[in-house]
């Protein structure tokens, strides 16, 4: 207001004059005007300069004054930046709080063994589409072992993630993999994955499970089935995935937590499904809450046989046996393999160490029966020069998952470095290190179907770990 009263006194310090309507009589008045304004100036001019003077002081003030505002909405938008950065921060750190096991290496490994057109019987049986359209609430697939259900979980997962994409209703599904390595009782870990997994699905943070971070103690069961039952309002369904039921401790408090997800009311958005194998514990409690499938039947049978057929056509040692061998080893062992996959991966492990079709036959006639004699016969088909590296390799697996529960991937090039650091058959030591040929393809040959490797695609690197139950259960056994 100063400014503009400045200006307007400077303003009437000059005053207009009338517009001219003749070029001649125009001329004239232009020099009367010029005449007048010069005898008028000295007596303007100081108090021009004093107006000037005020309208600079103005002009610094109204510069300082929108400096100072810019600074304080620079201000605010950093609060907010840094605001918005600490909920994300705390959510993130809640999030990490929460979760306790990532079975995701589990899924992606099993997803990377299955064979195409292999497990899609289930979809085709009655139970499937009474569960998928929520008229059952849980499904319990159960199997001998090494019948392929830890495969087949992983090949329902992402059929269900395809069908969860395709729905009009905020859909989610959830998986999660009880696994020997980690040596626990998989029962808080599942609550706490499931619910880390919601939690991070909505992007928001619940009131509960906001304050029972904030107080930092370790939840029990109570706690997280609060945290899941508030999380659960966001959604219309969520469909829950557990493989391998029998690999956790103590999985009668595994078993009483699905018990409660399905027959509790909080939770009747869960669709539940769960896989394990055929132990009387699991089935006296499965079979209160959920419709048994059992992978006893001819599907399973026709699955075998595709997987062998594919493994003998896509195998470079397999393909240089004469057709009507591959045809020979195909048959018998889509017969002899009464449902386990794996004992078919064993199986076709011992075969490929054989280069004579004379001794190829004679395995095929002589097949072990049960998984105990396949590993028995897999050990002695080992060569004399790798069964200590193979030994080596399998003692450091195995203590590994011990020491950290699976939570550490082992990478495989550290099982390679390792026995040749403690090689001690040449008493040359680390001196002479380079003169050993060891690397990741021969540590996979001579391991076979001991110890699966799975490529990290984070790290780029290749990881170790037993390859299945069966194995560690042989080994650990005093049979």
């Amino acid at each position: 207001q100063g400014l503009q009263m400045a200006m307007e006194q400077l303003d009437q310090l000059f005053p207009s004059f009338p517009l001219l309507t003749s070029k001649k009589k125009g001329q004239k008045i232009q020099k009367l005007q010029t005449v007048l304004t010069s005898l008028a100036w000295p007596l303007k001019a100081e108090r021009a300069r004093k107006l000037l003077e005020e309208i600079m002081r103005h002009k610094s003030t109204i510069n300082v004054a929108l400096q100072g505002q810019l600074l304080a909405e620079f201000r605010n938008i950093k609060q907010q930046l840094d605001d918005v950065y600490t909920t994300f921060d705390e959510k993130r750190k809640l999030y990490m709080w929460l979760q306790d096991t990532n079975p995701s290496s589990s899924h992606n490994a099993a997803k990377a063994l299955y064979e195409k057109k292999t497990g899609d019987w289930v979809f085709n049986t009655p139970d499937w589409g009474e569960w998928i359209n929520s008229r059952l609430r849980a499904l319990w697939i159960h199997g001998i072992p090494g019948a392929g259900k830890t495969i087949l979980a992983a090949h329902i997962v992402e059929k269900i993630v395809r069908i969860c994409e395709r729905m009009d209703k905020y859909t989610k599904c959830v998986y999660y993999y009880c696994y020997h390595g980690h040596n626990q009782d998989e029962s808080l870990p599942f609550l706490r994955w499931l619910s880390s997994q919601l939690l991070r699905e909505t992007d928001e943070v619940t009131t509960v499970a906001w304050k029972a971070y904030k107080r930092n103690l370790e939840p029990d069961s109570e706690a997280l089935l609060e945290i899941l039952s508030t999380t659960l309002d966001c959604f219309d369904q969520v469909y829950v995935v557990v493989d391998a039921l029998d690999e956790s401790q103590s999985r009668h408090n595994l078993l009483q937590i699905l018990n409660v997800l399905v027959t509790d009311p909080r939770f009747s958005k869960i669709q539940l499904l769960a896989t394990s194998r055929d132990y009387a514990d699991i089935e006296l409690q499965m079979c209160r809450f959920s419709q048994s499938l059992s992978m006893s039947n001819s599907f399973v049978g026709a699955d075998i046989r595709i997987y062998v057929a594919a493994k003998i056509m896509t195998e470079a040692k397999f393909q240089r046996w004469p057709l009507n061998l591959r045809v020979e080893v195909e048959e018998t062992l889509s017969i002899g393999a009464r449902g386990m996959f794996r004992w078919v991966v064993c199986q076709l492990d011992i075969l490929r160490r054989l280069n004579n079709q004379s001794k190829i036959r004679e395995a095929l006639t002589s097949l072990p029966r049960t998984m105990d004699e396949t590993y028995e016969r897999t050990f002695s088909y080992i060569g004399e020069e790798e069964k200590e590296f193979v030994r080596h390799a399998l003692h450091w697996v195995c203590f590994h998952d011990f020491l950290w529960k699976g939570k550490i991937p082992l990478p495989a090039n550290v099982l390679i470095d390792a026995y040749i650091a403690f090689d001690d058959s040449s008493h040359r030591g680390l001196a002479r290190s380079e003169e050993h040929l060891y690397d990741l393809d021969s540590l996979k040959d001579s391991c076979g179907c001991l110890v699966s490797f799975n490529i990290d695609q984070t790290a780029e690197a290749h990881l170790a770990s037993v390859a299945h139950y069966t194995v560690r259960e042989f080994l650990e056994s005093d049979r």
